[in-house]
């Protein structure tokens, strides 16, 4: 079996493959009834895109060798896959930022401090900590200040939150950053 890459690794043609098989199996899914894991997992799926990201021409042959957790999948569908991966997009734009890129070591250790901050105030309050700042968020903010150099907090964290976070969150980030 192909070692699928992780989305965020895929060329550019990988992702639109991707994309167009995706959408294949959604209609399929709705088409027949069924969960689209019951149509096409997600693996095999990222795996057919990975391979044909690989081929000049993608040929129905070439696709049906490819091998697969369901190999019952290309016996089915090969010859379709093969239509539909060779169907020129005209203008498809990647969007990668859309991607979940996992965070560098650096990044990753600022994260873990700033997540004891908020479980310092949390306690502090009594509070649960998610209620403060939840792991996503504090990505989120981590990454939009790596970009502006400074906070960008979303709606419902704008009020008490970032007078209780933003000073030592500040601390935190401006010695990552010399």
């Amino acid at each position: 079996l192909h070692d699928a890459l992780p989305i965020w690794r895929l060329s550019d043609d990988g992702l639109i493959y991707l994309r167009k098989l995706c959408v294949w199996r959604e209609q399929e899914a709705r088409k027949r009834n069924r969960p689209r894991s019951w149509i096409a997992k997600d693996g095999d799926l990222q795996t057919l895109a990975v391979a044909a990201s690989g081929m000049l021409e993608v040929s129905a042959t070439e696709i049906a060798a490819v091998k697969l957790q369901d190999p019952k999948l290309l016996g089915r569908y090969a010859s379709e896959f093969s239509n539909l991966l060779n169907d020129v997009e005209d203008g498809v734009a990647i969007d990668r930022t859309s991607l979940s890129v996992p965070l560098d070591s650096a990044t990753r250790s600022t994260l873990k401090k700033l997540r004891q901050v908020v479980e310092t105030k949390a306690e502090g309050l009594n509070l649960a900590p998610e209620l403060i700042g939840r792991k996503k968020q504090l990505v989120e903010l981590v990454r939009q200040f790596g970009e502006s150099g400074s906070f960008v907090w979303a709606g419902g964290q704008s009020n008490w939150r970032r007078d209780l976070l933003e000073p030592e969150f500040l601390t935190i980030l401006s010695d990552k950053a010399s």
